[in-house]
């Protein structure tokens, strides 16, 4: 990508492809700048708008995140279900629970299966002291065929934690 961009800084998809390369390895503030580049671009692209909010997100600006999505999702051709992902990870981010779970859900409608959002889910309902709504998340997200071992026993442990703590009660 960086050397096509040497041949053409702005050739729109080598900027958005190495933004969602450094995105995808939480290079944030140099995803960043190509982004606000690609936005210069194409100011009404909701792919654009949904990766900048990601970024923002990953740079601890999760209020300016919300902005991004609301302009992402006032585009008919938004990415629905990761637009409704990203605001329940900025609420969360944000320590309102409520509201994250209100996302979540509506992410849920779309993509039930998804999961990093049964996960995301998962925790929020833990940190809430939901325990029984995080232990069924928790459980659904172990049902998903594409977790790595380590994610496996993560929430194995966790899900065993919050069940013994529930016995107890």
């Amino acid at each position: 990508y960086q050397e096509v961009l040497w041949k053409n800084p702005e050739h729109f998809d080598a900027l958005f492809n190495l933004a969602a390369v450094h995105i995808k390895t939480a290079a944030f503030s140099e995803a960043y700048p190509l982004l606000e580049k690609l936005k210069g671009l194409d100011p009404e692209n909701p792919q654009v708008l949904l990766h900048i909010a990601i970024a923002e997100i990953g740079l601890g600006n999760p209020q300016r995140a919300l902005s991004y999505l609301d302009m992402a999702e006032n585009r008919k051709d938004g990415p629905r279900f990761e637009i409704y992902f990203h605001r329940g990870v900025a609420y969360s981010h944000l320590n309102n629970p409520n509201e994250a779970i209100g996302w979540y859900k509506r992410a849920e409608e779309l993509h039930p299966h998804n999961s990093r959002l049964l996960f995301n889910i998962a925790l929020v309902y833990d940190r809430m002291q939901n325990y029984q709504d995080a232990v069924k998340y928790y459980s659904i997200f172990l049902q998903q065929n594409d977790l790595s071992s380590d994610e496996k026993i993560k929430a194995e442990t966790r899900m065993t934690v919050l069940k013994a703590y529930q016995t107890n009660q």
